[in-house]
């Protein structure tokens, strides 16, 4: 169909242990590499005051499970899944080229 172009690291989210309050912790399982068709800049904000510069992302994939916690590293840096993924699978004509994950990155501030 297309050409899986390039290549990031996907980190998935698994949380198998509690806080003294019951609360999961978050807890990642080993990075492992994923071929994607590309990905490009959305959106690059500041935060009032200049302290945190907030750059957006979004990855063309063929599908594969990513749940909204997990983390991908492109080009060495690490991004978040934000909001829910772009499911573009169900067409009426059988196409099914892929999902888009939006990535953001937040560099700087606290």
């Amino acid at each position: 169909m297309y050409p899986l172009a390039q290549v990031v690291g996907h980190v998935r989210y698994h949380s198998e242990t509690e806080d003294d309050h019951g609360n999961p912790v978050a807890r990642f399982h080993p990075e492992r590499s994923r071929m994607v068709y590309g990905y490009g800049p959305r959106v690059v904000s500041t935060e009032p005051g200049g302290t945190q510069v907030i750059e957006g992302l979004d990855m063309f994939a063929p599908s594969f499970p990513v749940d909204h916690r997990d983390r991908f590293i492109v080009e060495g840096r690490l991004h978040a899944v934000e909001g829910d993924i772009s499911d573009w699978t169900h067409g009426p004509f059988g196409f099914k080229p892929g999902q888009v994950i939006h990535l953001k990155r937040v560099e700087g501030g606290t």
